[in-house]
């Protein structure tokens, strides 16, 4: 299973196989992802898109795990507006229908789909919360990696930049 959050901030997930988390990473929110996005890093408005953005960031890191094989994936998170766009991987216009594109995109090179998605609660998603919010200006001095993560390995990401992207998309449009 995946299990992502975004807060206005950051994102981060997790990559479980049999309850256990192996992988993790965690991502500030970026320059271009206000540019290329419109919501500004701290800004609660751009929510539905950062927890989207963060579906197809978690995909991406982790095709390695999953292209060309078979697998069984379920999504996990709180936001409804993410799990149901990254399982019908379309959208209204805008920016979530550029991440829905990515996503459909980013699964063409897989034979299989994610399978279900499983909406917690707020609170139920607690270490992918915790990881968003690494960069939350209030956490600054008191952030700690949950101790679950002890023994899972942190991805580090590629840099979100026009070419990190599949398809092309501006805000402008």
């Amino acid at each position: 299973s995946l299990a992502f959050h975004a807060s206005p901030w950051g994102m981060g997930a997790m990559l479980y196989r049999d309850g256990v988390p192996l992988f993790y990473f965690i991502s500030a929110l970026t320059k271009y992802d206000e540019q290329r996005f419109r919501y500004k890093v701290g800004d609660h408005k751009g929510q539905q898109t950062w927890e989207s953005l963060a579906v197809l960031v978690a995909l991406r890191a982790w095709q390695g795990q999953y292209m060309g094989r078979r697998f069984s994936l379920t999504l996990k998170g709180d936001n409804v507006t993410a799990l149901t766009l990254a399982l019908r991987m379309k959208s209204p216009p805008g920016p979530l229908k550029a991440i829905a594109k990515d996503i459909a995109m980013n699964l063409t090179k897989s034979p299989y789909r994610p399978k279900a998605a499983k909406h917690n609660q707020g609170l139920a998603n607690p270490l992918a919360d915790a990881l968003s919010r690494k960069y939350d200006p209030s956490k600054k001095d008191s952030w700690k990696l949950p101790e679950e993560l002890a023994n899972a390995v942190e991805i580090k990401l590629a840099a979100r930049t026009k070419e990190y992207y599949i398809v092309p998309y501006s805000a402008r449009e």
